[in-house]
């Protein structure tokens, strides 16, 4: 049952446009990112005003880049709980005298509640954590509580993201061929009801490999994929390009922009790729798609809510077998893959 929370909220009544807005949203790199086209509209429509981010000192890279943030701070992730309230006791004190008009609180708990009451911004709103609806649309709708005009996403921000130079050389040297197409590859589910079948991975390659000889797959993120993208290439070969482990958030975030299609677990990568409006196939698993689900007509997403245990969000699955995984066959994650795409 999806708990009910006491949320607040006040609504810009100048005529002026906002001077300074703080964003708050420091945990979950994917919910982080979910924010960033909806801020991005709203930077369209008001340019003049300053936006700055509240979030973990592991994501600021990323939209310490983005020209739509002027400032990041930072608090830190600690497994003792007062290590995280001198770090909020910290950035509370740097932006105490910042004097924002609004802050949108998107991550609404203790903490971020405790940061925005200390500014008395004269507008504010707060993020619906449990309502069973996607977290775009949650996002969304805590954004039009201000009142500011209705709120969309816009992809500017991802065509403004600057493009690393060195990824090209990094590529090359895992064995790109630049006059090949690339495809994200992204096993990288969190947990293993969430994660499909390696033997799929390298049937789907196989396949499409067969079909579309001038293409390649790189697989990105941390150092918990390795071994599933060591074992993918050494049964594929040199149409997966490894880059485990070499790249940092921004630089991964480079590589996902020079891609042409992306298939991903449910996992942070993911998220990128659909919110940049890059074509990506997901698959949800246990996750709950009412919550999680990318939309659009660039993606497509495989879930589990055709299962009697579907939308689980269990870590271990009840069954013997994975059903919601096993489910999605190759010859349907192609097909949708071809849809998106046409070379």
């Amino acid at each position: 049952m999806d708990k009910k929370e006491s949320l607040f909220s006040k609504p810009w009544k100048s005529k002026k446009a906002p001077k300074r807005i703080l964003v708050i949203r420091y945990q979950a790199l994917g919910d982080v990112f979910i924010t960033f086209p909806f801020i991005s509209d709203l930077r369209s429509r008001y340019p003049n005003t300053v936006f700055e981010l509240l979030v973990r000192d592991a994501y600021a890279d990323l939209p310490s880049k983005m020209k739509m943030f002027s400032e990041i701070h930072t608090v830190i992730r600690s497994e003792s709980k007062w290590q995280r309230i001198k770090s909020f006791f910290k950035v509370r004190l740097k932006l105490l005298f910042k004097r924002y008009d609004i802050v949108i609180d998107l991550q609404r708990n203790h903490y971020s509640r405790f940061i925005r009451q200390s500014f008395f911004p004269k507008a504010y709103t707060e993020f619906e954590r449990y309502a069973p609806e996607l977290a775009s649309e949650r996002t969304k709708i805590a954004i039009e509580k201000l009142e500011l005009g209705v709120s969309k996403m816009d992809f500017t921000f991802a065509k403004e993201f600057p493009k690393d130079p060195t990824m090209i050389d990094l590529l090359i040297e895992n064995g790109w061929n630049e006059n090949n197409k690339l495809i994200l590859l992204n096993p990288a589910g969190a947990f293993i009801t969430r994660n499909w079948s390696l033997d799929n991975y390298v049937a789907l390659v196989e396949k499409w490999s067969e079909n579309n000889p001038n293409t390649q797959f790189v697989i990105l993120g941390i150092e918990r994929l390795r071994k599933k993208a060591e074992e993918i290439k050494k049964r594929v070969g040199d149409k997966i390009i490894n880059l485990v482990g070499k790249t940092n958030v921004s630089q991964a975030y480079s590589v996902v922009l020079m891609c042409d299609l992306t298939l991903t677990e449910d996992s942070g990568l993911g998220h990128f790729s659909w919110l940049s409006h890059i074509p990506t196939v997901t698959m949800l698993g246990s996750t709950r798609s009412d919550k999680s689900a990318p939309y659009g007509d660039h993606t497509y997403f495989f879930d589990s809510s055709n299962l009697a245990c579907g939308n689980c969000m269990l870590r271990e699955c009840i069954h013997e077998e994975v059903k919601c995984m096993e489910q999605i066959k190759v010859e349907d994650v192609y097909t949708k893959m071809k849809e998106l795409v046409t070379y």
